[in-house]
């Protein structure tokens, strides 16, 4: 075995990319197979080589076919040949009229005044016959042929499976397919034009062939099925390079070779790319002796050399940098674009065989982020577009423009390299879900659909803070970004208007209402007692005053009269009335005792006189109670519209933050730990603290009521209006309910806390960490008589309970928790708490001191 010298040694593989035509050195076996085509294509002029993916397609045409037709290979035409080689890409005709527009294909020296491709594809849309009046316009040398080569031809299939699902961009480029293959038909059959029609196809693709008039007559006439290599034509196009390239290879590595590629013919790209490796790795161990085993065991072997090669270049993104943040932060911006422009350059979105879909560097820009990400771009493709890698086309040392067309060298890059299968997957999602927004909001913008609600609409928008779409994104994928993106705010909006309303509605009803229902209960009754007292017991004193005095006028003259009158007028009374009751009853008049008589009358009068009171009193109410339920839904219809203005938008941007996917996982997290405290990563309240919180609470709530108070006791009016009223004392209590009802709405708002609690930086919350409901509140505040009536027993209890639980917080099933943003507590509440402790001791000592004196007085 010889030793060669690394200097004199080149890699005689091209790994995943095709061979080019200048590599047909290092192209073998296949050579009996392109006189085959050769014939095929001199017969029919139209030849479609048809293969799996990873069969050779493209590099049996660059290294067999166009250097057989150069050497004149075929006996009907000389050989002389102008070759236009391209891919339809994303506008077919245009790409045929860039690669019929270069230099020295059609056209040497262009000088006009117009861009040539313009001209070019001016004339390839006007008519089918639009590439043979091109030819005829070039006025080519007599004998000259014009081979016109259409690489991966199924990139053609996307644009009309697009079209089928309505999108709008998609009817033109449909047209634009049709139109572009009707120009390869009717070039191909115009004999007076020296025009050769060959394209390459994934034979997965044939069926779709079918959706263009005459291209399946066309194939089936210069249809070439590419055949699996031989056992030997396998041993060939291993050992042939390595010898081309100067060295050897073992026995025992050809046959493994040989044997890992089998007979599946989509492992020929892969071979290609493990023997590339291997001789890199034979090299870096010195490139002595034969490539041996142990060379393709390192680099993975086939199974796994392609997949772990592709993340060495994911790795080879790493920035280095003397700050760790910024290095770890600027690497992963890059592999972010990586990522963006691997989902760019497939689509198992259209079609889930996956196809390659190359894509302007301009536009690789506009998805990253702009134009202004240009170099950012192009650092990352060179990593992947190295000699050594070539896993982007077009390869090194080709330069860069925002006009180059990127694409991967080969669809088998996407089925082994485990990381682009993911993002590919991924990227075949969000199209899927894209394309059903982008369809349901064209029906809602033409009446035949309705908006979006849970969970279709929460899906979506955790989709779109996931994925961020972009416009350019979206004409990927059939366009119809701003109609998508207008609906599905719409949708949101809508839904988070609804499920605010409906936080507005419990917050108003409960707290709210009863706040205003109290308070005019209380107003009204107090107007009443004030009416009662000040305007209907004087009336009502003057009446009985005077009443009196005409009792008294007419005494003297009542008694001058005769009993026997009175005795006749009194049964002359009973017979009226007992005759009009019974008839039976009124002829033993005489009989009856007149005294009797007049008790039942004047019964009968106290009856009628008290019902005439109730009544009069229920008038009386409702008089008063009237205008106070009337003000009572005037200012809940009015203090309604207004807190909703106020506080709406506050809980509008509650709702969408919450709706927020992280949000909503913290909350689960939340729920999933039972203990408060380490799910919102705190402590329990310490008994100081909570101690502190209570006596400043207690301090504002006495303050409260005096200032409430001291009022009332000092206006001899409304003193006078206690004293003498059955429930004018009641306003006494008004403090208490005041105290109720703020602690109530301060516990269940976002504070969460009193003013106490929030000054000494602990808050209230349930066992589950969630913020208390108003009527949880409530049962916080009234459990705590319960600590009341246990002598301060019920407080202490927090003292030796494992969450620091008093009596009322056990009862309520509720916690009480430190602030994490707050460690310290400020002085100035230290000495205002010892300042309360003070007065509240003060009135102690000096009962003590009162006791104490008398005992020494007594002695």
């Amino acid at each position: 075995m010889s030793t060669v010298t690394a200097a004199a040694l080149q890699n005689p593989f091209p790994g995943l990319r095709p061979f080019r035509e200048d590599e047909e050195h290092l192209f073998f076996g296949r050579e009996s197979k392109v006189d085959v085509m050769v014939d095929k294509l001199a017969s029919t002029r139209f030849l479609a080589v048809v293969g799996t993916s990873g069969s050779g397609k493209s590099s049996l045409v660059n290294c067999g076919l166009r250097p057989a037709l150069h050497r004149g290979l075929m006996a009907r035409a000389r050989a002389s040949w102008r070759v236009a080689q391209f891919r339809p890409g994303l506008n077919p005709i245009g790409s045929l009229a860039g690669v019929l527009a270069a230099e020295g294909v059609l056209f040497s020296h262009y000088a006009g005044g117009l861009p040539l491709e313009e001209i070019i594809e001016t004339l390839l849309t006007q008519s089918t016959k639009g590439l043979v009046e091109t030819v005829r316009m070039a006025n080519l040398p007599e004998g000259t042929n014009v081979l016109v080569v259409a690489d991966q031809f199924e990139e053609l299939f996307r644009f009309r499976k697009m079209a089928a699902e309505g999108s709008g961009d998609a009817s033109g480029t449909s047209e634009a397919a049709i139109a572009f293959v009707n120009l390869l038909l009717e070039a191909h059959a115009d004999p007076a034009c020296p025009i050769y029609v060959v394209i390459t196809m994934r034979s997965d693709f044939l069926g779709d062939c079918s959706q263009f008039d005459g291209l399946p007559e066309a194939i089936n006439q210069g249809q070439y099925l590419v055949p699996r290599l031989t056992r030997e034509e396998r041993r060939a196009s291993v050992a042939g390079p390595v010898a081309v390239g100067g060295a050897e290879i073992s026995p025992v590595l050809l046959t493994r070779l040989v044997n890992d590629v089998g007979d599946n013919p989509d492992q020929l790209s892969i071979l290609q790319h493990a023997l590339n490796r291997t001789w890199t790795c034979w090299e870096d161990q010195g490139a002595e002796g034969p490539l041996e085993l142990k060379h393709y065991d390192l680099i993975g072997s086939m199974g796994h050399a392609l997949n772990k090669h592709a993340d060495e270049a994911f790795a080879a993104l790493k920035i280095e940098h003397a700050d760790p943040d910024v290095a770890a932060q600027r690497t992963r911006r890059r592999q972010k674009i990586c990522e963006t422009i691997f989902k760019a350059l497939t689509d198992l979105g259209t079609d889930p065989r996956g196809i390659r879909r190359p894509t302007k560097l301009s536009t690789l820009c506009e998805l990253v982020g702009g134009l202004g990400e240009e170099e950012e771009v192009k650092a990352v493709l060179e990593v992947f577009r190295e000699p050594s890698r070539s896993f982007i086309m077009p390869p090194a040392p080709e330069p860069l423009k925002l006009t180059s067309v990127i694409d991967i060298s080969h669809e088998s890059l996407m089925r082994v390299w485990e990381r682009l299968r993911l993002w590919a997957e991924d990227e075949a999602q969000s199209a899927r879900r894209y394309r059903r927004l982008a369809e349901t909001a064209v029906l809602e913008a033409a009446g035949k659909a309705g908006l979006w609600y849970d969970p279709d609409l929460q899906l979506a928008l955790d989709w779109q803070k996931e994925q961020s779409p972009t416009p350019t994104w979206a004409d990927l994928y059939g366009g119809g970004y701003k109609v998508a993106d207008a609906f599905l705010e719409k949708s949101r909006l809508a839904r988070d208007t609804k499920l605010a309303t409906v936080i507005f509605n419990r917050r108003w009803n409960m707290p709210w209402r009863l706040a205003i229902a109290v308070l005019l209960a209380g107003g009204a009754l107090w107007v009443s007692e004030l009416y009662r007292e000040s305007v209907a017991e004087p009336i009502k004193r003057v009446l009985q005053i005077k009443k009196q005095n005409q009792t008294g006028e007419s005494k003297d003259t009542a008694d001058e009269k005769k009993p026997a009158a009175n005795e006749r007028k009194v049964l002359a009374a009973a017979q009226k009335v007992l005759t009009a009751d019974n008839k039976l009853l009124a002829a033993p008049i005489a009989k009856l005792d007149p005294a009797a008589v007049a008790a039942e009358l004047q019964k009968g009068e106290e009856r009628k006189d008290r019902a005439k009171r109730t009544a009069l009193d229920v008038f009386l109410l409702l008089c008063f109670f009237a205008p106070a339920l009337g003000l009572f839904f005037v200012l809940d219809y009015a203090g309604k519209r207004i807190l909703r203005r106020i506080v709406f938008p506050k809980i509008l941007e509650e709702v969408a933050a919450s709706a927020d996917k992280t949000v909503r996982e913290e909350k689960l997290a939340k729920l999933a730990v039972v203990d408060a405290a380490d799910a919102l990563r705190t402590t329990n309240a310490s008994f100081w603290r909570r101690v502190g919180a209570y006596l400043l609470d207690l301090g504002l709530f006495a303050a409260t009521a005096g200032i409430m108070i001291t009022p009332i006791v000092n206006t001899p009016f409304l003193t006078d209006f206690i004293d003498h009223t059955s429930y004018g004392v009641s306003i006494l209590y008004t403090p208490f309910l005041v105290g109720w009802l703020y602690e109530a709405l301060m516990l269940s708002s976002a504070r969460q806390a009193t003013l106490g609690m929030k000054v000494m930086g602990i808050f209230v919350t349930d066992q589950q960490s969630v913020r208390l409901s108003f009527g949880g509140a409530t049962a916080w505040h009234f459990a705590k008589l319960l600590s009341y009536l246990t002598l301060g027993i019920g407080f202490l209890m927090q003292t030796w309970t494992k969450r620091h639980q008093t009596l009322h917080d056990l009862v309520a099933k509720t916690v009480v928790l430190s602030r994490p943003d707050q460690k310290k507590v400020p002085w100035w509440a230290r000495i205002l708490c010892g300042f309360i402790v003070f007065l509240l001791t003060l009135p102690v000592v000096f009962v003590a001191y009162i006791i104490y004196s008398l005992r020494n007085f007594r002695m």
